[in-house]
């Protein structure tokens, strides 16, 4: 089509640097297309405005989208190379992706991908994402279509259009003008209900990984049959489609696709890996061991022999004379000692990959796993508790934080909280916080998973105390900080007459005297309170020793009780200007 003066910016052939060529793609927000640069030989793709939308919906889109890109640099992410705005029109030049797209590889294959090939796909998805989490960004749209490839076997994720950008200081989201986007046929039951969280993208993660292995989604037919599927019903057996898949990939599968996110893999790595092993354990053929027989079974196995250790617990110590690979089954395969070294190694060579390796002692400066001199042996994802190594080498281990912090929740006046967190380190660190009453232990960690034992003391705390600190775990190698949020709040003690059946306002069950001396309260009344309650408030911040003041706020606090007034009501025929419908 020849240009015009009425040619949309669009459809001109010069987008800055590149002359644009074919279209390849057209999605929700835009059209694609391909580009080379005028004067090198490099390709490129320009996604546009789709014109016929309106413009500034559109522009905050595009807008958003590079702003998310911007944020993200990771081979396994598409790259944003330039933002270009001309005549008022907006388009993003990103890298070209010369192996099109993951739905048109499906397409081609006209069947399931083999294991091998799924379990790469994936291992690469994961990573991307996961890098993104880390980032508090949600994508909300994976699907094949948003997953591009390379021909030389690189996997990236593209469409970060709707993504969310995630502020876990006020457990908030941040993202421009749509609702409750994303594809039906990839969505997880909570992002059907409007409230997508991180574990959404980790069940479109699981959807892509069931399409792969049965060439079929798990839900299929009308809108309201795949909604209904995915929020209600089991997806169909991945064996009974696939005959060569085994139970154990089925069910790393179907633990993505559980419909409560708590029941799903803590993060996308942790599922990457899983399904890794139970793909590793199916395509080498290696025999099972239990916790019964392992003693028996060591001494015969040789050089470079692999074992798949099942879940359970395995009293150590255990003896390892050869080059041999032990695959557990992750936390859930635990090897164990009680005040001595859990494996003595005398091999080089020797890996162990997906376990919990544990000493009970009350030294940990102790060996957990002892090596004789010259040897060294590998640990891929495996946990280390209660004592140090010797002559370890990590491998693939990654940082692995909880993404949406950690929030105590409501916490009981006096008492004492503890919570457990999984979390990985890629290097030796140390752990310390600034929440004042907030202990962790272990305070040193190696790297690898680690399970750290958080416990708050809330003696001491005025009720309605909000807890706001980080947890800072310091590198020693990469020379580097990073932070979990901590949240969480001091219950309010209620009246012993309150009932859940009444609705009174949410302040009036607490006691005033409580009120008066919590500095939240404090600052909300001089800011919204009347003329007397002001004046009360200063009286207690001035003179804390005013005996005729203590009286009044006791007197407060038995009219608040009497028939729970609203804090703005200290007597009868005062106007009520906290009063909500």
């Amino acid at each position: 089509m020849a240009a015009s003066d009425t040619t949309s910016y669009s459809e001109k052939p010069i987008v800055g640097n590149y002359i644009r060529g074919e279209k390849i793609g057209e999605g929700g927000f835009g059209k694609v297309y391909k580009a080379q640069h005028r004067y090198l030989e490099k390709y490129v793709c320009i996604k546009t405005i789709r014109t016929e939308q309106t413009r500034s919906d559109l522009n905050d889109l595009i807008f958003h989208e590079a702003s998310v890109l911007n944020k993200l640099n990771h081979k396994n992410i598409i790259h944003l190379i330039d933002l270009n705005i001309e005549e008022d029109q907006i388009n993003i030049i990103m890298d070209y992706a010369d192996g099109g797209d993951l739905a048109s590889l499906l397409k081609e294959a006209r069947g399931p991908l083999p294991v091998e090939q799924a379990d790469s796909i994936i291992q690469q998805i994961a990573e991307g994402l996961h890098y993104a989490h880390q980032k508090q960004i949600l994508h909300r749209d994976l699907k094949p279509q948003n997953i591009l490839l390379y021909q030389d076997g690189t996997i990236v994720i593209a469409d970060f259009g709707i993504a969310k950008i995630m502020d876990t200081t006020r457990s908030q989201f941040s993202q421009p003008g749509l609702n409750n986007p994303g594809t039906r046929e990839y969505m997880a039951p909570e992002h059907y209900e409007g409230r997508p969280i991180f574990a959404s993208d980790l069940y479109s993660l699981g959807v892509i990984a069931y399409r792969l292995l049965t060439y079929r989604l798990p839900f299929t037919g009308s809108r309201e049959e795949i909604r209904d599927g995915h929020c209600h019903k089991a997806p169909p057996s991945l064996c009974n489609i696939n005959t060569k898949l085994t139970p154990e990939i089925e069910q790393v599968v179907l633990k993505m696709l559980a419909k409560d996110p708590q029941e799903r893999y803590a993060s996308p790595l942790e599922f990457a890996r899983a399904l890794h092993t139970a793909v590793t354990k199916l395509t080498l053929n290696i025999p099972n061991v239990s916790p019964e027989n392992i003693h028996k079974f060591l001494p015969y196995l040789q050089d470079d022999q692999a074992i798949s250790l099942d879940p359970g617990d395995y009293q150590g110590p255990l003896t390892i004379q050869k080059r041999i690979r032990m695959i557990g089954a992750g936390l859930s395969t635990r090897i164990y000692t009680i005040d001595e070294p859990v494996l003595h190694i005398f091999a080089s060579g020797v890996q162990l990959e997906q376990m919990l390796i544990q000493r009970t002692c009350e030294d940990n400066k102790e060996p957990v796993i002892q090596a004789e001199e010259d040897v060294s042996y590998e640990l891929r994802n495996v946990s280390i508790q209660g004592g140090l190594l010797e002559r370890a080498s990590w491998k693939d281990s990654a940082w692995q934080l909880p993404v949406e912090g950690i929030n105590f929740g409501d916490i009981p006046i006096e008492s004492l909280q503890e919570r457990k967190v999984l979390i990985e380190v890629k290097d030796w660190c140390t752990i310390e916080t600034n929440l004042q009453g907030l202990t962790v232990f272990p305070q040193h960690l190696s790297p690898g998973p680690h399970t750290l034992t958080l416990t708050f003391n809330a003696s001491g705390k005025l009720p309605g105390t909000l807890l706001t600190g980080t947890i800072s775990l310091l590198s020693e190698g990469e020379n580097e900080r990073k932070e979990i949020q901590i949240t969480g709040q001091i219950q309010s003690p209620l009246p012993a007459s309150s009932s859940l059946q009444s609705k009174p306002s949410p302040l009036a069950p607490m006691h005033w005297p409580y009120q008066l001396r919590d500095e939240a309260a404090r600052s909300l009344l001089r800011v919204l309170g009347n003329d007397e309650e002001k004046s009360l408030i200063s009286q207690l911040i001035s003179d804390r020793r005013n005996y005729k003041l203590k009286r009044n706020i006791r007197q407060v606090s038995k009219e608040a009780r009497a028939g729970y007034r609203h804090p703005g009501t200290l007597s009868p025929g005062k106007r009520n200007h906290y009063h909500s419908p």
